[in-house]
């Protein structure tokens, strides 16, 4: 378990890119962002920068009193959000 949890923490999309920045400059499409108000684990200003960075993308943050979790349990919000972006 502490080997997962820490090669979650330490993830960067930049690590071996160029940087952050650099990564994300290659994405073509678009981002659907997801962020959780209660998420220390991946806070929503992370998600914010992912969709500066790539234009066209939407970043919605849900309300969730279960932190990074709230992904996984508040699934009639990102249900709502993805089925929007689908159509």
């Amino acid at each position: 378990y502490v080997h997962l949890t820490r090669s979650m923490n330490s993830h960067d999309v930049g690590r071996g890119r160029g940087g952050t920045q650099a990564a994300l400059s290659r994405i073509t499409g678009q981002l659907v962002l997801v962020a959780v108000d209660s998420d220390r684990l991946y806070p929503p200003r992370l998600s914010q920068e992912m969709a500066d960075a790539v234009p066209g993308s939407s970043l919605t943050v849900i309300g969730s009193e279960h932190g990074h979790d709230g992904f996984l349990i508040e699934t009639p919000s990102v249900g709502r959000i993805l089925r929007a972006h689908l159509r």
